[in-house]
C-alpha cells in the first residue's frame, strides 16, 4: 500500500493549476523540488522509532565558502539554532555570505533528515525557505545619462543542501535560491533608460561545529 501522505500530497499537486513562487523559484525544476522535499519529509523512516537517539536541543556555528563561480568567490558565517526529533532536524539558519562585491543576509527555516543513526557518520539532506536581503557594495551604478536608479530584489528565497556529521562536526554543502537583483536607470525626465540583472543565488561548502545535540545513553531494549 503506497504511502498515504505522499499519495495526497502527489494527487493534489496534480490537480492544481500552477502557482505563482518567488522569482528564484518560477520554473518547472524548482516545481519539482519543491514536491520531491513534501513528499520525501513525509516517507516513513526504515527505522522509525517513538524516540530519539540523540539530544533534542542542538546549535551550529561555523563558517565557508560562497561562491557563484571560480571568479566569484568570498565567505560565509553561519549560526543555526535546531531541534532533533526522531531521524529529523529543525532549525533557524542565520547566515551572512560576502560574495564578489556584495553581502547576503539571510534568516531560513530548515529542515533536515537524517539517513543513519550512527553518532560517527550521518549523512544528512534537507533545506529550507526563508528571508534574504542583498547589499551591493559596487557595481549597481548608472551611466552619465542615468538622473536616478532604483533597485528590487525579492526577498523570499529557497536553500537546498546535503552533507554529513561525525561527532560534533558538521560538513554541508549547500545551494541557496536567491532572488536577482534588477537596477533600474532612469533619466532626469523619469524615462527608463534600461535595466540590469544581477544574479545573487550561490553555493556553499560550510564546516561547522555542533554544540549539544550529542547521542543519549543507550537505554535496556532500545536499538541503533
Amino acid at each position: 500500500m503506497p504511502n498515504l501522505p505522499a499519495f495526497i500530497l502527489t494527487t493534489l499537486f496534480a490537480a492544481i493549476p500552477p502557482f505563482p513562487l518567488p522569482q528564484p523559484l518560477q520554473t518547472n525544476i524548482m516545481r519539482k523540488l519543491l514536491l520531491f522535499s513534501l513528499v520525501f519529509f513525509t516517507l516513513p523512516s526504515a527505522h522509525s522509532q517513538s524516540t530519539s537517539l540523540f539530544k533534542p536541543i542542538k546549535v551550529d556555528i561555523g563558517m565557508g565558502i560562497a561562491t557563484q563561480s571560480s571568479q566569484q568567490s568570498g565567505i560565509a558565517v553561519y549560526l543555526e539554532p535546531s531541534y532533533n526529533f526522531k531521524d529529523y532536524k529543525t532549525g533557524l539558519r542565520i547566515e551572512t555570505a560576502s560574495v564578489y562585491m556584495k553581502y547576503i543576509g539571510s534568516t531560513v527555516l530548515t529542515a533536515d533528515r537524517y539517513l543513519s543513526r550512527k553518532y560517527d557518520f550521518r549523512p544528512f539532506v534537507g533545506g529550507g525557505i526563508g528571508s534574504y536581503s542583498v547589499d551591493e557594495t559596487a557595481g549597481c551604478g548608472g551611466g552619465l545619462l542615468t538622473g536616478s536608479t532604483g533597485r528590487s530584489t525579492n526577498p523570499l528565497g529557497g536553500m537546498l543542501r546535503t552533507g554529513f556529521e561525525t561527532s560534533h562536526l558538521r560538513l554541508s554543502f549547500e545551494y541557496n535560491m536567491v532572488a536577482n537583483t534588477y537596477v533600474h536607470d532612469y533619466d532626469d525626465a523619469g524615462k527608463l533608460l534600461g535595466t540590469t540583472i544581477y544574479k545573487n543565488a550561490y553555493f556553499g561548502l560550510n564546516l561547522g561545529l555542533c554544540i549539544g545535540g550529542g547521542k543519549k545513553k543507550i537505554k535496556p531494549g532500545q536499538r541503533e
